[in-house]
């Protein structure tokens, strides 16, 4: 599990770097596209790193094969 906690932190650290830092979003907002392509694997990290807790509470839980949230 340590390792997709560390996964998702860099992937949602990525992200960040693509979308938010160093970026004015007044004079240089993202477009839809580009934040679409950023969103792309924090959205996976998650999935994996919620599938790996859930896995850590019972090996009968199932993996889920959707993204979470909007």
């Amino acid at each position: 599990m340590a390792t997709e906690i560390d996964n998702f932190g860099r992937a949602i650290n990525s992200f960040l770097d693509q979308v938010a830092r160093g970026r004015d979003p007044l004079r240089g907002p993202v477009s839809l596209e580009e934040f679409e392509l950023a969103r792309q694997a924090p959205a996976e990290a998650q999935v994996r790193l919620v599938n790996a807790i859930r896995r850590s509470l019972s090996n009968d839980q199932k993996g889920l094969p959707f993204e979470i949230g909007g």
